[in-house]
C-alpha cells in the first residue's frame, strides 16, 4: 500500500505537475531513503509525527550529508505529505510543522562583460559545428534561457523577423524571450547550415550525427569554447545565465524585466542579483555624492 503511494506521488509529479524526468529521479532517490528510514524505525505513514520528521533530519545530520541536501530531501517529504492530505491518504500533515532549513544565499559567481565579449567577437566559426557552437553560445547569453529550455528548442519556437523564442519552462511553463540581435544573427547563420549536420530532428540544435544536443554535451562545449577562446576553466550554462541577469541589471533593466526573462515565479529568487551589482552602486554613490570631493 505505501510503495504504491510513494508511486502514485512520483506519477503526479511526472505527469501532472510536469517536473522533468531528472527532477523526478532525484525526488525518488530522496523518498527512497526516508522509505528507509521508516522501515528501520517501524512507522507507518499514519504513525509518523513531526517529532520522527525531526528525528529523521538529526539522523541525516549526524551522517554528515550537506545542508544542501538536507534542505532538498525536507522539501522533498513536505511536498509528499502534503500531496497525501490532499489526495485524502492521511487526515493531517505532520511535515507542516517541519521547519525548512535556513540556507545561507550564495551569490552567483558571473563572468565580466569583458570576457564575455572577447570570446564571442574574436569568434570567427567556419565549420557548421564551429557556426552551431557559437549561435548556442549567443543564445545563452542574449536570451538568458536555462540549459533544458535551450535543448528543447525547436525550429517552430524561433521567430527571428520579430527576435523571439518559445520556451518552456520548469514545470513545462511558457514564456516568451527577446533575443540579443547578436544571438538572431549567429543563429540566423546557424540555420543556414544546419542541413549539412543531417538533423533527423526539429530540435534547433543537434549533434553531428542529427540528434538533438544533451544537456551534458552543452557542458561540454562551452567548456571547450571558454578554456581555447578565452583561456577561462569551469564555465557552465548556468554561469551564462547569471551573467546575462547582472549585466541586464548592471545597466538599468528593472527587477521585475529580469525575473519576467529569467521565468522566476518568485521576485525573491531574482533578487540575489542585487547583491552582484553593489560595486556599480558603490561607484555611482563616489561619482555623485556632493560631500564625496575634498575642499581644495
Amino acid at each position: 500500500m505505501e510503495g504504491d503511494v510513494f508511486e502514485r506521488f512520483l506519477h503526479h509529479l511526472r505527469v501532472e505537475r510536469g517536473l522533468s524526468p531528472h527532477t523526478v529521479v532525484a525526488y525518488r532517490r530522496d523518498l527512497d531513503q526516508f522509505r528507509g528510514f521508516l522501515e528501520e524505525e517501524q512507522l507507518s505513514l499514519e504513525d509518523v509525527t513531526v517529532q520522527d520528521l525531526q528525528a529523521w533530519v538529526f539522523a541525516l545530520h549526524e551522517q554528515g550529508y550537506a545542508r544542501s541536501t538536507l534542505q532538498r530531501r525536507v522539501s522533498a517529504v513536505r511536498r509528499f505529505f502534503h500531496y497525501l492530505v490532499v489526495e485524502g491518504v492521511l487526515s493531517a500533515n505532520p511535515a507542516a510543522l517541519l521547519e525548512p532549513m535556513k540556507m545561507p544565499k550564495r551569490l552567483p559567481e558571473v563572468l565580466r562583460e569583458e570576457e564575455i565579449q572577447r570570446v564571442l567577437d574574436g569568434w570567427v566559426p567556419e565549420t557548421p559545428v564551429e557556426i552551431r557552437n557559437k549561435a548556442l553560445v549567443e543564445v545563452l547569453y542574449g536570451s538568458g534561457m536555462r540549459v533544458s529550455e535551450l535543448v528543447g528548442l525547436r525550429i517552430r519556437d524561433v521567430d527571428l523577423r520579430e527576435g523571439i523564442a518559445r520556451v518552456f519552462g520548469k514545470g513545462r511553463k511558457e514564456r516568451i524571450v527577446p533575443l540579443s540581435p547578436k544571438a538572431q544573427e549567429a543563429l540566423r547563420q546557424y540555420l543556414e547550415v544546419r542541413m549539412h549536420l543531417h538533423p533527423k530532428t526539429d530540435h534547433i540544435f543537434v549533434s553531428r550525427t542529427g540528434r538533438p544536443l544533451t544537456r551534458q554535451r552543452v557542458w561540454e562545449i562551452l567548456r571547450e569554447v571558454f578554456r581555447s577562446l578565452g583561456d577561462r576553466e569551469g564555465v557552465y550554462p548556468h554561469l551564462l545565465r547569471h551573467s546575462f541577469a547582472t549585466h541586464l541589471l548592471s545597466r538599468g533593466a528593472d527587477l521585475r524585466v529580469i525575473q519576467e526573462l529569467l521565468g522566476h515565479a518568485r521576485l525573491a529568487t531574482t533578487q540575489v542579483y542585487t547583491h552582484l551589482s553593489l560595486d556599480q552602486v558603490k561607484q555611482a554613490f563616489h561619482r555623485a555624492h556632493p560631500r564625496e570631493k575634498a575642499e581644495e
